[in-house]
């Protein structure tokens, strides 16, 4: 017996690619999302985006779309990483809602910037 929240969440997921495959990504999904983000897609030869597109679903009934500030932040680093756009992917009165994540996003605590090195001199 599979758990409801996951499959509502694997359901949103096929939601999203379906949606995507039909404007022309190609689009990967990340099985039991083990890694940062959900999906990864890449945009057809004739978009205006030359990067690909980071995703994180977050299926709700209320139709939120929260992450966490440390979520968010290892979103961020991934973005610069990779050099991507990072997006969140959410459910809202029955239609699918976007929102980028700043690739400079930092939580008050602490910095979210992996690629600067600190040199000792």
């Amino acid at each position: 017996m599979v758990n409801k929240n996951y499959q509502r969440g694997r359901n949103f997921e096929y939601r999203i690619i379906k949606w995507l495959v039909n404007k022309g990504y190609y689009v990967v999904r990340s099985y039991a999302s083990k890694g940062v983000f959900d999906l990864v897609a890449t945009p057809p030869r004739c978009s205006r985006l030359s990067s690909a597109l980071l995703i994180q679903a977050k299926y709700s009934r209320k139709g939120k779309g929260y992450i966490t500030p440390d979520e968010k932040g290892r979103l961020a680093s991934a973005s610069r990483k990779y050099k991507a756009i990072c997006c969140i992917a959410y459910n809202e009165n029955r239609t699918l809602k976007w929102r980028l994540v700043d690739r400079f996003y930092y939580d008050k605590r602490k910095l979210h910037r992996q690629d600067n090195t600190t040199e000792n001199s």
